[in-house]
């Protein structure tokens, strides 16, 4: 074996050629390596051509024998020593760590002080206060709840603070402050609305002049409540989704099947996620929406299309026993039912293989007997399933004659009785010798 250093040391070792596996230089028969490896293929010593990309460059392993000036004892002893009683520290520690007590502060030469950690005073650091989550928010959230409520930026916001006032003196204070700060109105504030000349709250529905005086106002209040628009509520509710709404048609929500009977129930909300609300089978363990959201993986998760039947779909064109006149792998449109087969149109005579059909065609109508030629360029529905069968002739060979005979002679050795069985003697099973 040529070691590789060996070559590349010698003066014609870069040009050399001698071995496949030197490297004729960047770019050169896409190899990268001195000495490659075909990993995509697994043969190791391949020496071949190799792409970019399937080239590693396997690593020549040198001498193990250490080569260098050795050290004496003594100095081998020292350098030891020294390896295994040294104190490595990290950064860290040495950066951070906590000085000896006997170490005072130290100055550094440029007549100032330069800050470091060394140098600290104890008395100076500061207290760890930190404590956990769970700990500040669950098992002392009493200590910096009041620290937390005072540090609201909403003034009218203060109804958290109060125990003692009322339900609704502290929502309409929460009102107030959301609205003069925030400039909208919450869902409460659009139902209910302060009335400015008699300080008292009315509704926001517009009310006759006898509920304006006995709500405690006058005839203007109830003018100027008058004409506001109701707050209408856009969510959904049981009722509107068992009943329908206001003005929806009753049988919109009736099933309009049998297979849609729990579907169109009141609960069908609930029935989301599971074999309930779908056409699966009880116990499909498939992939089931949990929400409403995505239309198009309801409509494959549903299941309310069954699957095609294949033997309905199966007609006559899928077993070819018809439209045989035309050409091979003709892919066109085949009508699946019987009664809508028509005849072809005649073939174009543009073309080589239309000519040619066209001619054969004709000699049929025309009586033409193509017995007496070959038929090779006519395709007709005779040349299907019979082809695969020859026809049978009256001819009886003399090899099955002989066949014959010696059937009758083996078993039929008298008229019409079987052969007499005679166990062998010597073997377990089996006839003896014949006479």
């Amino acid at each position: 074996m040529v070691n590789s250093s060996t070559i590349l040391s010698s003066p014609d070792g870069l040009n050399s050629t001698l071995h496949d596996h030197t490297h004729k230089g960047t770019g050169q028969a896409g190899n990268k390596s001195l000495l490659s490896y075909r990993h995509d293929i697994g043969i190791p010593g391949y020496t071949g051509f190799i792409s970019n990309a399937h080239s590693v460059a396997v690593p020549i392993k040198g001498n193990t024998k250490y080569i260098g000036k050795r050290a004496d004892n003594e100095t081998f002893e020292k350098t030891i020593s020294g390896l295994v009683n040294s104190d490595t520290k990290s950064i860290y520690s040495k950066e951070f760590a906590k000085p000896p007590a006997g170490d005072g502060k130290k100055e550094v030469a440029g007549g100032y002080w330069i800050a470091n950690a060394n140098n600290r005073d104890d008395r100076n650091s500061k207290q760890f206060i930190a404590q956990s989550t769970y700990k500040a928010e669950i098992q002392e959230s009493a200590k910096s709840a009041e620290t937390a409520l005072s540090q609201t930026i909403i003034p009218g916001l203060r109804f958290t603070r109060k125990s003692v006032t009322s339900d609704k003196d502290v929502f309409e204070e929460a009102d107030s402050g959301y609205s003069s700060q925030l400039a909208y109105q919450t869902e409460y504030s659009s139902m209910r609305l302060r009335n400015p000349l008699t300080g008292k709250t009315r509704t926001r529905v517009g009310m006759s002049a006898g509920e304006g005086k006995a709500s405690g106002g006058d005839d203007s209040a109830a003018k100027e409540s008058f004409g506001i628009t109701a707050s209408k509520f856009d969510g959904k509710s049981i009722y509107s989704q068992g009943y329908g709404k206001y003005g929806s048609n009753p049988l919109d929500q009736v099933a309009k099947s049998q297979k849609d009977m729990s579907k169109a129930s009141s609960f069908r909300e609930f029935q989301l996620g599971t074999t309930k609300g779908t056409s699966k089978i009880p116990g499909y363990s498939g992939f089931i929406p949990s929400t409403d959201n995505n239309t198009k993986a309801m409509s494959q998760a549903m299941g309310s299309e069954t699957r095609p039947n294949a033997k309905n779909e199966m007609l006559l064109f899928s077993l070819d026993q018809y439209s045989r006149d035309s050409i091979p792998h003709y892919r066109g449109f085949r009508p699946q039912d019987g009664g809508n087969i028509k005849p072809h149109k005649p073939p174009s005579k543009e073309t080589t293989q239309g000519r040619t059909n066209f001619e054969a065609a004709q000699a049929v109508a025309n009586g033409c007997n193509f017995n007496d030629g070959p038929r090779d360029n006519f395709r007709s529905s005779d040349k299907g399933i019979m082809s695969f069968f020859s026809q049978g002739s009256t001819y009886v060979s003399e090899n099955g004659t002989a066949y014959a005979e010696r059937y009758y002679h083996t078993l039929r050795p008298k008229e019409g009785l079987p052969r007499v069985y005679y166990p062998s003697k010597t073997t377990l099973s089996g006839y003896k010798f014949a006479q």
